[in-house]
């Protein structure tokens, strides 16, 4: 025997339930902004770099190249290659320059570049206390120069960073 269908929840008292959105409205306002601020406006900057491969044997010295190293001091940059230039001092295996600033290490690279355009890569190497921005700015220098026009001229695009080394110049 089937039972009639019960008229209780006919019955019961409907409320009309209000939603708060007050709390999700507050919410919102505060996290918009906190992701349009975090939001990333910053471009990363990539500079192609090779580190030093480990060899078993002795490497000789580079024959009829230049074999730049850029040394970055605290007080300085030392260039030091094989070869003859002309802002440099020449020692028994090519040249030794130093420089106290920036200015003066462009217009070496420069004149480096004028000397042996075939060259496109240098190793740079760093005393432990210099700054970062320091190095940066020496390989950005060593990497290209602006032309007289607002161009940019590559010198020695392919930096290879040497670790241990303390000074080219003293490493003889």
């Amino acid at each position: 025997m089937a039972y009639a269908p019960s008229t209780a929840r006919d019955r019961r008292h409907h409320e009309d339930i209000e939603l708060n959105l007050l709390p999700f409205m507050n919410l919102m306002t505060l996290l918009i902004p906190f992701l349009l601020m975090s939001a990333t406006f910053v471009h990363l900057a990539v500079v192609e770099a090779a580190l030093p491969a480990i060899a078993h044997e002795k490497v000789g010295p580079v024959e009829d190249g230049l074999d730049l190293k850029l040394a970055v001091t605290e007080t300085g940059f030392v260039l030091r290659g094989s070869g003859v230039f002309v802002l440099g001092t020449e020692v028994d295996d090519g040249f030794v320059a130093e420089f106290a600033t920036l200015d003066e290490l462009s217009f070496a690279a420069v004149q480096l570049k004028a000397q042996w355009p075939g060259e496109t890569g240098f190793v740079i190497a760093s005393d432990e206390g210099v700054a970062w921005h320091r190095l940066i700015a020496a390989m950005d220098v060593m990497r290209d120069a602006e032309n007289a026009d607002g161009s940019h001229k590559a010198l020695f695009p392919h930096p290879v960073f040497a670790g241990g080394l303390s000074h080219p110049a003293a490493s003889q």
